[in-house]
């Protein structure tokens, strides 16, 4: 090892411990010897940093605007008359479909909305809409229940 190497390589001692590294950083320069750190041996490789996650109401948005976006797309072709002859289709599908809504179904629930910050008016008219839902669901399960029985 040359002499510019020891004395890098004590100079990379000197940091201080849990000193962030990267393969390209350098020590010795003030002393006219630049080595690399990444080239001492011994010193030990910088952790890779975590990725940032982004600020969970930014996900939440755009995770609702997504929904939508999909939820009116499925308004429009439930809404098409070619539907009727294409049903095979919704049938296959359904797994992934009943997934969406029970993804939906426990993100609400995780949102507390009993405990909402907003007036009481808004919170009666989500639950009229959940109820609505729920008895709109309700009647589909019924139909295949009463087909099933035949």
């Amino acid at each position: 090892m040359s002499d510019e190497q020891l004395k890098a390589e004590a100079l990379a001692m000197l940091m201080p411990p849990g000193t962030e590294r990267s393969a390209t950083d350098t020590v010795g320069a003030e002393f006219g010897v630049e080595v690399r750190l990444a080239d001492i041996p011994g010193v030990p490789e910088p952790k890779p940093h975590p990725p940032r996650r982004r600020p969970l109401p930014d996900e939440i948005e755009e995770a609702v605007r997504e929904e939508l976006r999909v939820a009116q797309r499925k308004d429009r072709i439930a809404g098409d008359k070619r539907l009727a002859t294409h049903c095979a289709a919704v049938h296959h599908q359904l797994p992934e479909l009943l997934a969406g809504l029970g993804s939906s179904t426990k993100f609400l629930a995780a949102a507390d909305l009993p405990h909402a910050d907003t007036p009481p008016e808004s919170r009666r008219w989500w639950a009229e809409t959940l109820r609505a839902l729920a008895e709109d669901l309700g009647q589909v399960a019924d139909a295949i229940d009463k087909e099933l029985d035949q």
